[in-house]
């Protein structure tokens, strides 16, 4: 009995190890993946350096090499030289920040993707071209200074919508709502957009903070998901909805 106990003791003790292990082991992945993603998310600030006034040009940007989905792209006092995004880009991030005074331009055919770092416009100016421009999953979108000009296709936000000081200019294309989730739209007492399509998936919804008004001046498309919040959707054009849509309790202002 007591050799049986013993052994017992020992496969006991083994399974409590293989436990252990398994779950250091999980852990060790857990945080390396994390770790990894931290460190390749490196901040390349437009230096200038270069030739031309091209994105694509390394000698633009710290280290000579141009960001990549993995990089923020930062603007600042570095360099008020203007930009121009000349090729199709995907950043984790883009940065405007104070003290960058100068233009960055969306050319012509080229789009424009940013991830979850955020898309923070805080000062210059920023001239959208003719093609999308997507801050995709849990990227948040805000201006607080400067002066953001959208493309004539398709702006995509997946997470906030901030304008708490400049400007924003919806040019004649289309602000769509995109993504899962709760969306909050929250800016100085009134915005304006061109078009406006809603598009949140798996019960998504877009939530006007109380007190704002957002002015859709062409056709307001509902898609798909809800119109919640305090705040007011004034639709002063036609309005396209589709049986997908959710509905909501959101104010929906006829004009």
């Amino acid at each position: 009995m007591v050799k049986l106990a013993c052994v017992m003791q020992r496969r006991h003790f083994r399974v409590i190890s293989g436990i252990c292990l398994a779950g250091f082991l999980a852990m060790y992945i857990v945080i390396n993946f994390y770790l990894v993603h931290v460190v390749q998310a490196a901040v390349i600030t437009w230096d200038g350096g270069g030739a031309t006034n091209n994105w694509s040009e390394d000698a633009n940007w710290s280290g000579d090499v141009e960001p990549t989905s993995a990089d923020i792209a930062t603007f600042s006092g570095t360099s008020t030289k203007n930009a121009t995004i000349d090729a199709s880009i995907s950043v984790i991030g883009i940065d405007i920040n104070s003290g960058y005074t100068g233009v960055i331009t969306q050319a012509s055919g080229q789009t424009v993707t940013v991830g979850a770092s955020d898309f923070d416009i805080s000062d210059g100016t920023f001239t959208g071209g003719d093609s999308t421009i997507t801050c995709s999953a849990n990227c948040a979108f805000t201006v607080s200074g400067g002066a953001f000009t959208s493309t004539t296709a398709s702006l995509s936000l997946s997470n906030t919508f901030t304008v708490s000081s400049g400007s924003f200019d919806p040019s004649t294309g289309t602000v769509t709502a995109a993504g899962t989730g709760a969306q909050a739209w929250d800016f100085a007492t009134t915005e304006t957009l061109n078009l406006f399509t809603v598009n949140k998936t798996s019960g998504g919804a877009v939530n006007v903070a109380s007190g704002d008004t957002l002015i859709v001046t062409s056709t307001l498309t509902l898609t798909d998901g809800n119109l919640n919040g305090s705040g007011t959707v004034d639709a002063r054009s036609n309005i396209s909805q589709a049986s997908t849509f959710d509905g909501g309790g959101g104010l929906l202002d006829f004009g």
